[in-house]
């Protein structure tokens, strides 16, 4: 499962929490992380993509590799400038 969303949106705490990692102290994802778990029966490979504006320029080229996308739309109005950034685009 392919992970998207911009920086600070909670993809990352998200991920390690339902994988049972503690979530304190998250740090912003440079590039990307993955984060492996079980569903039911069935592993799940999270895909966890960086959401700055340098990482989000590739992101196109990780979904050849995914079944599954998951796009976060978290609005923070600590950063209103990545919101407009993203909608420009």
């Amino acid at each position: 499962m392919l992970m998207l969303g911009l920086e600070g949106a909670g993809k990352t705490t998200i991920a390690k929490g339902l994988s049972g990692e503690l979530v304190n102290g998250v740090v912003p994802t440079i590039g990307f992380s993955t984060v492996s778990l079980m569903f039911k029966k069935l592993a799940v490979v999270l895909y966890d993509l960086g959401g700055g504006p340098g990482i989000r320029a590739i992101w196109d080229n990780y979904f050849a590799d995914v079944s599954t996308f998951s796009i976060l739309s978290c609005i923070s109005y600590v950063n209103q400038s990545s919101l407009t950034q993203s909608v420009v685009k």
